[in-house]
């Protein structure tokens, strides 16, 4: 407020639609009670459990039992459950898997019927209990809720807060740097009722699936072989780099994006951009989709299904850091073969999530991530005030 007790700005938080090139106005009026969307955004804290309730679409995150999202439930029917929940995989540069362990903490940052954000923190551990650093790598999820929306918006951050080392490693402060050979975010799925094939669209591309089938389809980018210095320089090319090209018929292809899909039936691939989208459907309809903000400029980044024993099930995956590409683009990373994470770096994706018909395709959901509407004032509010 001003000092003389009026407004100074006032923050509207409410849900607006406006279609392809269009514009749609919305009047600020004075009125005695706020109107609440029809479905509600529903928040329970319960002893060891946090559960959201969104219309139809249900999740559950557990506080003693490891994984992100532990419970997901769509009209009654069971996609996720906590014996298998949405979980972070993390491999490293020694071969060690790490999973995401026991939230150490998950806080209700904001409720309301309009929109509701939990937070989830944690740190990963091996298959023996062992942390990384001493549980100094570690992530954040925040998982936000729209009142009446068939979809939830992940961010997920990986942290390592490890020292960086600088002039002092090796004494009072080592350097504790992470070498990564991938991370992916995985989204088991239960069926509904399955026939024999569960078709997958990875960036775009269709893909069926039959039993113990996997798909994936991976976007890179190929720097310019030489260095501002007019030199080859082999550490500005992943060491797969040229096997891949020779693979796929890409040996012509001498720099910027390109992707690579690994499916049952071939191995294919192209220059250029794929969508940042993936979904997986069983007989009766889709049974989970991801989209991510950014894909193609967060490179390298990509998306796997797999249809497990017995069909009926399936698990999504976003290939967060990809098996075979590596960052920043050093000696050290290229001779390991893995992406570089030093300490006090933290990396952030933003992704859509949803299970069942979201009554949109998934290039316009990724649309909508990547292009958010934007509301501004009319030209002559801003001249009279």
């Amino acid at each position: 407020r001003w000092p003389d007790g009026s407004i100074k700005w006032v923050l509207l938080d409410f849900q607006a639609d406006a279609g392809a090139r269009s514009t749609a106005e919305y009047v600020l009026c004075m009125g005695k009670n706020g109107l609440s969307p029809l479905r509600a955004v529903g928040v329970q804290e319960a002893e060891g459990t946090v559960k959201f309730e969104i219309g139809n679409l249900k999740l559950g995150v557990l506080t003693n039992a490891p994984g992100l999202i532990h419970a997901v439930s769509l009209s009654g029917t069971n996609l996720v459950e906590a014996t298998k929940p949405v979980q972070a995989v993390l491999v490293d540069g020694s071969n060690t898997v790490y999973r995401a362990s026991k939230p150490d903490q998950v806080v209700v940052e904001s409720v309301g019927p309009m929109r509701a954000t939990v937070l989830v923190r944690g740190h990963f551990v091996a298959e023996d209990g062992a942390p990384i650093h001493g549980g100094k790598v570690g992530y954040d999820l925040r998982i936000h809720a729209y009142a009446g929306k068939p979809y939830v918006k992940l961010a997920f951050t990986l942290r390592n807060d490890g020292w960086y080392g600088y002039s002092n490693e090796g004494k009072k402060h080592p350097r504790q740097w992470l070498q990564i050979q991938s991370l992916r975010l995985d989204v088991p799925a239960v069926s509904f009722p399955a026939g024999t094939n569960m078709p997958a669209t990875l960036c775009g591309l269709d893909v069926p699936l039959g039993r113990e089938q996997k798909a994936s389809v991976v976007q890179w980018f190929k720097y310019p072989p030489e260095t501002a210095r007019g030199r080859l320089d082999e550490t500005r090319d992943a060491p797969d780099d040229l096997a891949r090209a020779a693979q796929v018929g890409l040996q012509q292809h001498q720099k910027g994006f390109y992707w690579c899909a690994d499916t049952p039936a071939t191995n294919s691939a192209g220059a250029g951009q794929r969508a940042g989208w993936a979904e997986i459907r069983g007989d009766g309809g889709v049974l989970a989709g991801m989209a991510m903000r950014r894909f193609w400029q967060n490179f390298p980044a990509g998306f796997s299904a797999q249809a497990v024993d017995p069909v009926g099930s399936s698990t999504l995956s976003f290939l967060m850091f990809p098996p075979g590409g590596y960052w920043p683009r050093t000696g050290e990373a290229w001779k390991a073969k893995t992406s570089q994470f030093e300490g006090g770096r933290q990396k952030t994706a933003e992704l859509l999530l949803w299970f069942g018909d979201p009554g949109q395709t998934g290039a316009e959901m990724v649309r909508m991530l990547d292009q958010p509407l934007f509301a501004r004032a009319p030209a002559t509010w801003y001249g009279d005030t």
